[in-house]
């Protein structure tokens, strides 16, 4: 049975599953990269600041980072949000 206080708890954090976040960012540039330091490249980490447009004053930071080795090349990503109302939002994008 679920707590009286459970109701109070906001997820802010997921783990998407088959998400490889090297394919979500610009090709040409990650191949800039590997060709001017001459080694493989992926992306391990991303940050997003989205800004209300009707209100400056809201901002909303989501994340995307991989925890470990393991969780890269398996393609698990912890996505961390700060608004827990665009838990939908987001999973409706992904």
């Amino acid at each position: 049975m679920a707590d009286k206080g459970s109701s109070d708890i906001f997820p802010t954090q997921f783990i998407k599953k088959d998400f490889d976040l090297s394919k979500k960012i610009d090709a040409d540039f990650l191949n800039l990269i590997k060709d001017n330091f001459g080694s493989d490249v992926s992306v391990i980490s991303l940050a997003l600041l989205v800004a209300d447009a009707d209100d400056e004053s809201k901002k909303e930071l989501i994340s995307f980072n991989y925890r470990n080795d393991k969780e890269q090349k398996n393609n698990e990503i912890i996505v961390d949000i700060s608004n827990p109302t665009s838990f939908d939002k987001l999973r409706r994008i992904l």
